[in-house]
């Protein structure tokens, strides 16, 4: 599911449409949720998290966000150190069950238009992983997509592969 805006996903699909989405992961299938895709991830109940100062959405966006990766997405998907991505008003994750990997957390800290919201993106999940059933969920908060350099386009490509169960 990709970016947009969430709302108009969960409007468009309806309880229907979630539970459709919800059987086809559950029985083995994969579902990859980008920006608000993976706000709409959460709310289907995808993976056990919330999402941090939804009331503050709206943080901005930037072409040099900074995430920090963790042991787990150096195993999971080669990740390096650190990468700078794209990010425009995704959902700030946490993980609320040892269902949600956390393979980045965020480093950048957007705090609005006017940088009066309260800090909440340093620290959390730009990115959860996980079971649901016997199927497999990436959560992606920024835009590795556009992404220029090659490394993280590498690892966008293999976060497509984690949730297919493929090498």
């Amino acid at each position: 599911l990709p970016g947009g805006f969430a709302p108009h996903f969960s409007d468009a699909l309806g309880d229907a449409g979630e539970a459709i989405i919800q059987q086809f992961v559950s029985s083995g299938g994969g579902f990859v949720g980008i920006c608000a895709g993976a706000y709409y991830g959460v709310w289907a109940g995808l993976l056990p998290a919330e999402i941090v100062d939804i009331g503050h959405w709206k943080r901005g966006s930037t072409d040099g966000c900074e995430i920090a990766w963790t042991a787990d997405g150096a195993s999971s998907v080669g990740a390096p150190a650190r990468s700078f991505v794209r990010y425009c008003n995704g959902p700030i994750l946490r993980g609320t069950g040892r269902a949600a990997r956390s393979p980045c957390d965020s480093v950048t800290e957007l705090r609005g238009a006017k940088g009066t919201f309260p800090p909440a993106m340093a620290g959390n999940s730009a990115i959860l992983h996980g079971r649901y059933g016997a199927g497999r969920v990436v959560l992606i908060s920024p835009h590795l997509e556009s992404s220029v350099d090659a490394p993280t386009a590498t690892l966008f490509c293999n976060f497509f592969r984690l949730a297919a169960a493929a090498p």
